[in-house]
């Protein structure tokens, strides 16, 4: 694995102790370097309902909440020299709702959001059936190769 890459994690006062940014971070990391991605910068921040409801009608005029957000970007960081690729944001109390209702552990789910929206950074999207398709499939995918390993030997 890469060492190079950075890997921001912002999350919100009332959700710091319930979300594992090692774990996070990890699974970013680990999918940059899957795809050969080095000295670029990500973030991923845990939000709440209101927040992303905010951003989701802002920047997609859909007023309602969603589980997560990718925006990319294609700057250079000039502090790190790094290319900053773009922001994840995922809402903690969406995730947890999605994971209650297909009993997974919230962890699980946010380590799912994290690659789904790490993917749209990279270019990947399902707003055609085919594309997500080939989007879910890939995904679904890497929940097995990254998370799953992962899960298992950091534990």
């Amino acid at each position: 694995m890469t060492l190079n890459n950075i890997i921001n994690i912002h999350i919100e006062k009332a959700y710091r102790n319930l979300v594992n940014q090692t774990r996070l971070k990890l699974v970013a990391d680990t999918l940059l370097d899957y795809f050969h991605k080095n000295n670029v910068e990500i973030t991923v921040s845990i939000i709440g309902e209101k927040k992303i409801r905010e951003l989701n009608r802002n920047y997609r005029s859909i007023n309602s909440e969603t589980d997560v957000l990718s925006f990319a970007s294609d700057e250079i960081n000039p502090e790190t020299n790094k290319k900053i690729i773009g922001d994840v944001i995922i809402s903690y109390p969406v995730a947890e709702k999605q994971s209650s209702a297909v009993n997974n552990q919230i962890s699980d789910e946010l380590e799912l959001l994290t690659i789904h929206g790490v993917l749209h950074l990279l270019g990947y999207d399902h707003e055609t059936k085919e594309g997500e398709k080939i989007m879910f499939a890939f995904q679904s995918h890497l929940v097995q190769c990254i998370a799953g390993p992962l899960k298992k030997n950091h534990n």
